[in-house]
């Protein structure tokens, strides 16, 4: 039996700039964009090599016993505990591969699911090694095309080929209308399990549409490329205006020093921004003020004075504590 020595290639990461880990505004959702960090046990190990390699030495088995080869692909989507009604799988490759020094029957499957997300899945003897969206094994399979390189291991079931398509369902399932012209890989966040595709539609707008790595049952999210820019993501299929960025943690702690605020921070909440004045609202913990103190911040050239109050007076403006009674 042939071996190969690398199945999946490593997922390209993105680093998150700090600007992105603010929450919303208050009653607004929260989508913190994708980060690098953070364990995924079902997903491409980080220690990997760090590029996308060629697989060598594999077998494609014909289906010689369809039923079976369905069976072992529907016991790969239990292993790794995929939300996954199987609606149409085949075998991509069969061999050997080296886990912990010792040669380990090998298989990896592709599996077409009923909600419309598809995946690569890899099994070492019955064992879970690891699995890949086919959105994810798109984007390694993009970038080895680029590198003139090899990279069999991406979908292309008939339900699956057609990435645009399968990532412009997605957004029609969120409540977002998009004609899908583009698409491509944005990245990954293992903190919230999330992957993130790059969507650019036909009349202009754009989005990255996130979905749960495998394994993970996280709700679908979608976020406007003017929304991520605001997050300083800046998406690469679709042109955004200049939108102000929104300030990190780091920038309003900086400023309560910068007025005379002594505060120690040890946790803190954000509201988001004024409707009117504009000033930035968030809540800081500290021991120096037991009470709870609630800044209002203005930046970015806004003139409006800044303000602290306790939560006691914050509450008489609307704004409620979530970190001090």
């Amino acid at each position: 039996m042939p071996r190969f020595p690398l199945v999946l290639a490593v997922l390209a990461a993105l680093v998150l700039p700090a600007s992105a880990q603010m929450s919303g505004p208050a009653g607004g959702a929260s989508m913190p964009p994708p980060n690098p960090n953070g364990p995924g046990s079902n997903q491409i190990p980080s220690n990997l090599p760090q590029t996308r390699g060629t697989a060598t030495g594999i077998n494609r088995p014909p289906k010689a016993n369809p039923e079976a080869d369905k069976a072992r692909a529907q016991q790969a989507v239990q292993a790794f505990a995929i939300a996954c009604q199987m609606t149409d799988s085949r075998v991509l490759a069969s061999g050997k591969q080296s886990v912990n020094g010792q040669d380990v029957p090998t298989q990896v499957y592709e599996v077409a699911c009923s909600d419309g997300l598809g995946y690569i899945l890899q099994m070492h003897d019955s064992q879970p090694g690891m699995a890949s969206s086919c959105f994810a094994a798109e984007g390694a399979h993009q970038d080895a095309v680029a590198k003139h390189e090899e990279y069999p291991f991406y979908c292309q079931l008939p339900a699956n080929a057609d990435i645009r398509r399968m990532a412009q369902n997605q957004l029609a399932k969120s409540g977002t209308g998009c004609t899908a012209a583009r698409s491509i890989w944005f990245g990954v966040s293992r903190t919230d399990h999330l992957e993130y595709t790059e969507v650019a539609c036909s009349d202009g707008k754009g989005y990255l549409l996130a979905t749960a790595m495998p394994g993970y049952q996280t709700p679908t999210r979608v976020m406007s490329c003017i929304e991520a820019a605001q997050r300083g993501l800046q998406c690469k299929l679709t042109s955004t205006p200049a939108v102000a960025r929104r300030p990190t943690q780091e920038d309003l702690v900086a400023a309560l020093s910068q007025h005379g605020v002594a505060c120690t921070v040890q946790n803190f909440h954000f509201f988001g921004q004024e409707t009117k004045q504009k000033r930035y609202v968030a809540e800081f913990s500290c021991p120096e003020h037991p009470e709870g103190v609630v800044a209002f911040i203005p930046l970015n050239g806004n003139a409006t004075p800044f303000e602290t109050r306790s939560c006691a007076q914050a509450a008489k403006v609307g704004v409620q504590c979530t970190l001090s009674k």
